[in-house]
């Protein structure tokens, strides 16, 4: 399976979680609501719930002409604990990987006497790129994409988002020896 998929798989799951969450606890929730809640598409609810009554985890009873209760089946919930055991274990896994990766470019950093260290992005790689970097003592910079690298010793690419480009452009600025990015990323050098 590519990166792409368990990304992708990780993902569905994740929305497939908090929507069962949600469900189970106010079976009388719409779909609009449900929208919001989880943060996805009214049309991508749907296909959700579809997928799920067709799994069995969820039933389906229709309240009123153009209103429905849905219901978390124990085979729904079993399913569910099961994608948050999934989640857990690729979080621990990609925390662990980052975490070593990370800690493998700020001691080549430190070797090369960098001092200030610029991370572009946000969210968990940056935040545990953050944790690691408190047992060294750079100068540590959280920049948006469109920075001015050449101010910095060393960049540290943790956006999740548009990771080539921010690359490409970085080694245009300062050079590839310069910029570290996580393996997860799958920049290409």
């Amino acid at each position: 399976m590519s990166a792409f998929e368990r990304s992708r798989a990780h993902v569905e799951n994740e929305v497939m979680v908090r929507l069962l969450e949600h469900v189970d606890k106010n079976p009388q929730v719409s779909q609009r609501a449900l929208s919001t809640q989880v943060g996805i598409a009214f049309g991508l609810v749907n296909t959700y719930l579809k997928r799920s009554v067709e799994k069995g985890w969820i039933r389906v009873k229709n309240v009123s002409p153009k209103r429905y209760a849905y219901f978390v089946t124990p085979q729904g919930m079993a399913e569910k604990t099961r994608m948050v055991k999934d989640y857990m274990s690729h979080s621990l896994s990609l925390f662990r990987e980052a975490r070593a990766q990370a800690d493998v470019f700020f001691t080549e950093a430190q070797k090369r006497d960098y001092g200030a260290i610029a991370i572009i992005g946000s969210g968990d790689l940056a935040e545990i790129i953050q944790l690691v970097a408190q047992a060294y003592t750079f100068d540590l910079h959280l920049v948006s994409t469109d920075s001015d690298f050449k101010k910095y010793d060393a960049v540290f690419i943790a956006d999740m988002t548009a990771p080539q480009s921010i690359y490409d452009r970085a080694v245009t600025a300062l050079g590839a020896e310069r910029i570290f990015a996580l393996e997860v990323l799958h920049i290409k050098r």
